[in-house]
């Protein structure tokens, strides 16, 4: 399956290192529940920022606010 122009094995490899990152950052010990880590570092989860890209984009291209490429 893809997920937001990005296939779900490497959307999970990519949510894997946001959450080492967040575990780092906050020297965490590897078994810390990241999703409270990334919040309390004030961050968005990839997949949720990829919904909120997606949402833009479409808001622009309703709008007339897009690329030029993307109103064709």
């Amino acid at each position: 399956e893809v997920w937001d122009n990005c296939n779900k094995t490497l959307a999970e490899k990519l949510q894997k290192l946001q959450n080492r990152a967040a575990r780092v950052l906050t020297f965490s010990s590897y078994d810390t529940n990241a999703d409270g880590l990334i919040e309390k570092l004030g961050w968005k989860k990839l997949s949720s920022q990829r919904q909120f890209q997606k949402a833009v984009m479409v808001y622009k291209s309703l709008n007339g606010l897009a690329p030029d490429y993307m109103h064709s």
